[in-house]
């Protein structure tokens, strides 16, 4: 079962059965009267759905997708358009609007789709490379293991690959691109084997690792190992666990009590792109970057420049570290001093056009060729987000559930729902 508000609030999507989807409308009052929607064919399920647009809903069927307006005063829909192709699971991201579909006998053959009002553009479709294929072959590509994000304005696909044990796992980035399939472009390095959870956070990449109970951070933007092709990376800084966090529990009446919020708990469900949820506690929480801890971690102050000037609401620590180069005698040289101011006024010099071309450099493309209650879970570096831990025949994996709509009253109905599912086990 899923429920999901449209974007607008004013019609909510049930999702009973695997046939139809089921509407209310929404305006002063709740509408007493459903209407709903089945899918096409008669051997057709549906895996799932998504609102893209305020009137337009997409169901995503194991046949393909079909794309739906919504008519709130006839109280019916209007089919827009259909793909056909055998479908296995999908995710979807509203900034970028992109739907990725996946198909073939081990999942790894993906389909994206570009969405727009009343069109749904196919996309060349990819592999994704397999670190094993077993025998015989199955579906071994799951919707936990991908995440579809944006960084530094680029649409992109990232894949958990969970490798041997000696080498560990690692997460591969695909980029976007508009006319050509999606390109392999970096590799985040995690060294380690087990559960994972992904999220992106201020360009961030963060990996979550259960079983050691501490976060990494990657930044794609920074520089590292490259064979001319892909760009491989490690984290930034040491994996650091998520700053600590006590709350209060009522004992008797009139009474509470403080303990302490497990981190990394099994009942943690992942919303990307920055909410963590305790589905046994009822806590929800927001991640949030903390700079300030990450600054002992630089030994390079230009790379640490750098990395500041990527992140928003920054200015005030990168002010700190101008103040410290300069007052600390013999510290850093008088070249590294111009290269961090030649660094900054290059980015100033940039914002400046972007903002005269009202173009800024935040704006999410498909590159063209080339927390629970007052709780900023902050890993000494970053803080948390959500997806569910779930095990992965001898391997675990960390699983992402992406909501479909980043709106309020969707995360609500979602969190309801949840809530509803866990007290009836």
């Amino acid at each position: 079962m899923s429920i999901k508000f449209s974007p607008d609030i004013k019609v909510l999507a049930i999702h009973r059965c695997q046939k139809s989807v089921e509407f209310i409308n929404f305006k002063e009052t709740l509408d007493t009267i459903e209407y709903s929607q089945s899918c096409k064919g008669k051997s057709t399920k549906i895996i799932g759905f998504t609102w893209t647009f305020v009137n337009e809903i997409v169901f995503v069927t194991d046949h393909g997708i079909e794309l739906y307006q919504v008519s709130i005063e006839k109280r019916a829909l209007r089919l827009v358009k259909t793909y056909s192709l055998q479908v296995h699971w999908f995710a979807y991201q509203p900034t970028t609007s992109l739907l990725l579909l996946s198909s073939g006998v081990l999942g790894n053959l993906l389909h994206p789709f570009h969405l727009k009002p009343g069109v749904a553009s196919r996309l060349p479709k990819f592999e994704v490379d397999l670190p094993h294929i077993p025998k015989p072959p199955r579906l071994c590509l799951l919707e936990r293991d991908v995440t579809l994000a944006v960084l530094y304005g680029d649409a992109t696909i990232l894949v958990l690959r969970h490798q041997a044990r000696s080498s560990g796992a690692e997460i591969v980035v695909y980029t976007m691109h508009k006319e050509a399939p999606p390109k392999k472009t970096h590799i985040l390095r995690l060294d380690t084997s087990g559960r994972f959870a992904t999220n992106v956070v201020d360009n961030l990449v963060i990996v979550h690792h259960q079983s050691s109970k501490t976060s990494m951070l990657f930044d794609v933007r920074l520089p590292g190992e490259s064979d001319g092709f892909v760009h491989y990376h490690r984290p930034i800084v040491p994996p650091s666990p998520i700053r600590p966090f006590k709350y209060r529990v009522p004992v008797v009446p009139n009474c509470a009590e403080t303990v302490n919020c497990e981190l990394y708990s099994p009942n943690w469900v992942v919303f990307q792109p920055n909410i963590i949820i305790d589905a046994k506690m009822g806590h929800l929480w927001y991640v949030k970057i903390s700079l300030q801890p990450l600054v002992l971690h630089f030994s390079d102050k230009c790379l640490l420049v750098d990395f500041l000037l990527q992140r928003s609401n920054s200015r005030q620590v990168l002010l700190q570290v101008c103040r410290e180069a300069l007052s600390r005698d013999g510290e850093l040289s008088l070249k590294q001093i111009a290269t961090i101011f030649d660094k900054i006024n290059a980015m100033s010099q940039f914002m400046a056009n972007s903002a005269s071309s009202r173009s800024p450099p935040s704006s999410t493309r498909l590159t063209q060729c080339h927390s629970f209650p007052e709780y900023h879970p902050i890993p000494r570096t970053c803080t948390p987000e959500c997806s569910r831990y779930s095990k992965r025949q001898g391997r675990t994996g960390f699983s992402l559930l992406s909501p479909s709509w980043w709106s309020t009253s969707d995360l609500l109905s979602r969190i309801a729902l949840r809530s509803l599912t866990t007290s009836t086990k």
